[in-house]
């Protein structure tokens, strides 16, 4: 019960200090990058599989032109749904998804967790990994999973919840936390693997 406190007070904290510069100085020229490329909206909501497969809506800024932001079909850097060039800086950055912090304070999610899937995958999971995954645990802005997709390589429903099984310890939650930041930047870094002249 402990170390569940105190990770919800950590996870409070750097919600707050993130949050500060995101919505002061980065956000408002997000809305207006976006705007200006495909109108409005410039955030759309999404459903999400949050603790023991509650579904909650998450926000995020949109990096898909009008129409086709909850599209089920297969995307890749190529996708010619993605808004140009806005879209791609968006998701390379990863700053489409920094409105998961608003989910953090709202004790909706955690800053390190299960990545929270979509209801419409549950297909995807072997037996009964659907259930073990989000049972008592809050899905993550990042986790195991994040460090691990590094390059944004992708790994399968078993090896995602296999790293989600066991419990986070303070010491861990510190180290993604911090490593995060540093994965996002080798991705930014290696423009190749993401087929910047395709998608721009």
């Amino acid at each position: 019960m402990e170390r569940e406190k105190l990770l919800r007070g950590l996870d409070l904290v750097f919600s707050a200090i993130i949050l500060i510069p995101l919505v002061l100085f980065v956000w408002p020229f997000v809305a207006l990058a976006i705007f200006l490329s495909d109108g409005w909206p410039v955030i759309f909501y999404q459903p999400r599989v949050g603790k023991n497969g509650k579904v909650f809506v998450m926000p995020k800024f949109r990096t898909m032109k009008n129409g086709t932001e909850n599209d089920e079909k297969p995307q890749n850097r190529r996708d010619s749904r993605i808004i140009p060039h806005v879209g791609f800086i968006l998701r390379i950055t990863n700053i489409d998804e920094t409105t998961q912090f608003i989910c953090v304070l709202l004790g909706k999610m955690s800053l390190v967790g299960p990545r929270p899937d979509l209801p419409g995958r549950k297909p995807f999971y072997h037996k009964d990994d659907w259930e073990v995954r989000t049972a008592g645990r809050l899905p993550g802005v990042t986790g195991r999973w994040a460090l691990y997709r590094k390059g944004r390589i992708e790994i399968s429903a078993r090896e995602a919840v296999a790293m989600d099984l066991e419990k986070i310890t303070i010491p861990e939650y510190l180290r993604l936390v911090s490593a995060t930041p540093f994965v996002i930047i080798r991705r930014i870094c290696r423009p190749s693997v993401y087929n910047i002249r395709n998608v721009c």
